[in-house]
């Protein structure tokens, strides 16, 4: 007979659980739902670690049933798209800003060479142009930008503009 529920188990009469009440726990297998990595901003399938995108789920922590609603409620301040995208193993191919260069970086798989660059800022907003990247960096010029970003030149950096020197 059960004695008392605490910490989502229940145990008897001698401290012994006896039962798991936390879903991720079944005896019968995984959940095969999905998990929240706040780390890495993606979701993680709680199913046979040695497959890809699987992990054990750690008890206590909230499972979803799909990616999206993975995303979009456990994750909810990573951008969606790179959650999901992320948690497929895969890129969103779209465009994030390089402040520090004034440049826009593609999000996609760095062995596939330039512009592609290894993205890890789960909360950046993710354009899905260049052009729309370079409108967020308005005090740069947008064609400047747009070559700064599409091309891995160092000698870029001139837009031969003429601009007034109030000095």
């Amino acid at each position: 007979h059960t004695w008392w529920k605490h910490d989502c188990a229940t145990y008897d009469e001698n401290g012994q659980s006896t039962e798991t009440l936390n879903q991720t726990s079944k005896s019968v297998g995984r959940s095969n739902k999905y998990f929240a990595d706040y780390a890495t901003g993606r979701c993680f399938q709680d199913c046979d670690p040695a497959l890809d995108g699987c992990a054990l789920v750690p008890p206590p922590v909230n499972v979803y049933p799909t990616i999206e609603v993975c995303c979009s409620t456990g994750l909810s301040w990573v951008e969606d798209s790179y959650c999901t995208s992320r948690s497929n193993n895969k890129y969103t191919n779209g465009w994030v800003v390089d402040f520090t260069n004034e440049k826009c970086i593609q999000d996609c798989d760095p062995a596939a060479g330039y512009p592609c660059s290894e993205h890890n800022k789960h909360e950046a907003k993710i354009y899905s142009t260049t052009d729309k990247c370079c409108q967020r960096l308005g005090w740069v010029d947008r064609d400047l930008c747009q070559a700064k970003s599409l091309s891995n030149s160092l000698s870029i950096g001139r837009s031969n503009k003429y601009f007034a020197d109030y000095a």
